[in-house]
């Protein structure tokens, strides 16, 4: 998951098994998912396979990709939940002693 959220990763519903990464890593099968758009209103995701350079990913409804083997389906929701978090701007929140001091001091509270 890229350091992005760490539980997510932990979650064992969405955490793939060794035979799913063996699965995974073979030759033309869908490697991971980088996006989503609706398109006549159905949900695509831009999938990128084995054995392709990162600029030569696919676009696939979600119907076809339900009917792939089920870690397909554990990537798309990882996809699906790295994007709340993204969107959300959680991710982007700078945490640094500055902003803690200032935080604090909002309520009074010295940081010394």
């Amino acid at each position: 998951l890229k350091g992005r959220d760490a539980e997510l990763a932990k979650m064992e519903t969405l955490a793939l098994t060794e035979e799913e990464e063996l699965l995974r890593q073979q030759q033309g099968k869908v490697a991971e998912v980088v996006g989503r758009v609706m398109r006549g209103g159905h949900l695509e995701y831009e999938c990128l396979k084995t054995g392709r350079r990162r600029d030569e990913t696919v676009w696939v409804p979600l119907a076809h990709l339900q009917a792939h083997p089920p870690y397909v389906m554990k990537l798309v929701k990882n996809y699906d939940e790295r994007l709340k978090v993204m969107q959300s701007g959680v991710e982007v929140k700078s945490v640094n002693n500055k902003v803690v001091l200032r935080h604090l001091e909002a309520f009074g509270i010295s940081g010394e």
